[in-house]
């Protein structure tokens, strides 16, 4: 046990180091008004590290929880009949069962307003994976509640080693040249930030004449939760066999496809992508235009890299 502060004979204490600021950040922590807001469909592990992790920040703070209302939902997603969800009565016992709740609400676009005023929140919690992150985004972008919202990512991941490794050697590159790849492969991995895949989230830029045109990240199609519906299928397929089955969209197919909707010519571009692309869309890129790929982590198969690069395709590694 930490050593106590000590009495400095004066009605003061003394305190040990970093005793004084955890005293503070408690203090900090009490008797707030903590809004949190989501749909919670289903509650797995990410839910669960949340509520573990709030509970333990804000003891003795008044947790208020928004619901979406169905109609809100809908609008939001358009989903069809969720088989996976859990009925709101069902849910809220769950929550309570792991933090004490103050009271419940059914938010939608119409009243959010008025009960965020009302309960008076120093923080607003917004779940990444969850509805609430499409509600923060079309609702929550005025100032007042900018400084007070606060994300917490929900979403499952695979451990990084548990995904196979396509292993190579970074390619040589000055330094200039190195800097000005490193900037458009950084957009790439906050693009890919927006992926609700568990086992890998792939991100995407392509660039001409110095400036993005498109982004992409790998998607779950038709809906952007199915897999946490329906399951993943590639829990029984192993890393690197079968690539194409899969509930995601490939961000390098998804990139020449909205250049063909939007009529774009992929002529003279470079594609920057977080992970080495599968030999479907490495033959895509071969035969699209695209004149350079730059990737930093890999996972391919086959012949994608000299499909590539015997179509004139420059394969950079960073």
């Amino acid at each position: 046990m930490a050593n106590p502060p000590r009495n400095n004979g004066f009605g003061g204490f003394l305190f040990q180091p970093g005793q004084k600021a955890f005293i503070c950040e408690m203090a900090n922590s009490l008797n707030k008004n903590i809004l949190i807001i989501g749909e919670f469909p289903v509650i797995h592990r990410g839910y669960t590290d949340f509520f573990n992790k709030i509970l333990k920040r804000f003891k003795r703070s008044n947790f208020y929880f928004g619901f979406f209302d169905k109609k809100t939902v809908k609008e939001m997603t358009k989903l069809e009949p969720d088989i996976r969800k859990i009925p709101i009565p069902e849910v809220k016992k769950i929550i309570k069962a792991e933090l004490p709740v103050k009271k419940f609400f059914l938010f939608s676009k119409n009243n959010f307003s008025k009960l965020i005023k009302d309960i008076a929140p120093q923080k607003i919690f917004i779940l990444k994976g969850d509805k609430s992150e499409n509600f923060a985004k079309d609702f929550l972008t005025d100032k007042k509640y900018k400084k007070i919202v606060q994300y917490f990512d929900i979403r499952l991941k695979w451990p990084q080693k548990r995904v196979a490794e396509f292993k190579k050697e970074s390619s040589y590159l000055s330094k200039k040249e190195l800097t000005f790849h490193k900037k458009f492969m950084k957009e790439a991995f906050r693009e890919a930030e927006n992926s609700r895949c568990w086992w890998r989230r792939v991100g995407a830029v392509l660039v001409k004449e110095g400036k993005v045109i498109l982004k992409a990240f790998n998607e779950m199609m038709p809906f952007p939760d199915e897999c946490y519906k329906i399951g993943c299928i590639r829990d029984e397929i192993p890393p690197g066999e079968l690539p194409e089955v899969c509930s995601g969209v490939h961000v390098e197919a998804a990139i020449i496809a909205s250049a063909a909707r939007e009529g774009m010519s992929l002529q003279n571009t470079a594609m920057y992508v977080t992970h080495f692309p599968c030999p479907a869309c490495a033959k895509s890129i071969a035969l699209s235009g695209i004149k350079k790929l730059v990737y930093s982590k890999g996972s391919a198969v086959f012949d994608g890299a000299k499909v590539m690069r015997d179509r004139g395709v420059e394969v950079i590694k960073i």
